[in-house]
């Protein structure tokens, strides 16, 4: 009985997982500013993106907040997450998760 309790655990472990990796997004975009704690991707075929933060990774890789990368492309990995605004209505919040230069 104690066996299948850990199985049944350790499934929904593994499933929970891969439902998260399944919520990344990606996609190709031009740098353009990092303005009032906001990173802001152009991307190729759409309007500008906004990005409320990096993960640790991702700021591992690039400090965005210096003008040196301003211009330059990224592969934008990045997940949406909802949360509550100071007047209680809910919001969506890119937040990316990897960046990868694009010579």
């Amino acid at each position: 009985m104690m066996i299948r309790k850990i199985f049944v655990l350790f499934a929904l472990l593994l499933l929970g997982t891969e439902m998260k990796a399944q919520d990344s997004q990606s996609l190709t975009a031009t740098f353009s500013s990092y303005e009032e704690e906001t990173f802001y991707f152009m991307p190729d075929d759409s309007e500008q993106m906004e990005f409320s933060s990096l993960n640790e990774k991702a700021s591992a890789k690039y400090d965005l907040t210096k003008s040196e990368f301003k211009g330059k492309r990224f592969k934008v990995t990045y997940i949406i997450e909802t949360e509550t605004d100071a007047s209680g209505e809910e919001i969506d919040v890119n937040i990316i998760t990897d960046l990868e230069r694009i010579e």
